[in-house]
Formats: C-alpha cells, sequence, structure tokens
C-alpha cells in the first residue's frame, strides 16, 4: 500500500513556484476596475481582470495567470440576470 502511493506520486507532475494556483478561485475585496484586491489563501493580494471588465466586491474570481505579484483573474460565474426566472 505504502510503496503504491510512493510510486503513484512520483509519477504527478510537479508544480513549483506559482503554477499551482491557476484555476484556483479567490473573493473580491476592493472592485476590480480593471485593478484592485482579492483575498486567496487567507492573504491580500493586488489582481486584475484579463479582459479589462470591473468586477465588484464580493464576487468570485478564477485565477487565470500571475504577472509578477500580480494576479491576473477572470470573473467564477456570471451575476443573474433580473428576470431570468431565478
Amino acid at each position: 500500500l505504502v510503496i503504491g502511493r510512493v510510486m503513484a506520486t512520483r509519477k504527478s507532475p510537479v508544480l513549483t513556484g506559482y503554477e499551482h494556483f491557476i484555476g484556483q478561485t479567490a473573493q473580491v475585496r476592493h472592485d476590480l476596475s480593471p485593478e484592485g484586491r482579492v483575498w486567496f489563501q487567507g492573504q491580500p493580494w493586488f489582481a486584475r481582470t484579463q479582459s479589462g471588465e470591473e468586477v465588484k466586491v464580493g464576487r468570485e474570481v478564477r485565477i487565470v495567470g500571475l504577472d509578477n505579484l500580480m494576479l491576473i483573474v477572470e470573473p467564477f460565474e456570471a451575476d443573474p440576470v433580473p428576470g431570468d426566472g431565478l
């Protein structure tokens, strides 16, 4: 059992640096217009939207990249449209 897990771990790709951030979510703490602040892994981060669109406080965003120490993000899901039957 232990040997099997060790072998499986050896086959998995090694993620170094910030590669493991891609695809994770963060919460907007200061409006992104397109730059602002998000909360990610228990810490505040500077972030900007890849598309340049504005994202309001409280929304979830998905991390799509990193530029130095600034997270590049996009909205996680679209806000419901009023009258959309929700």
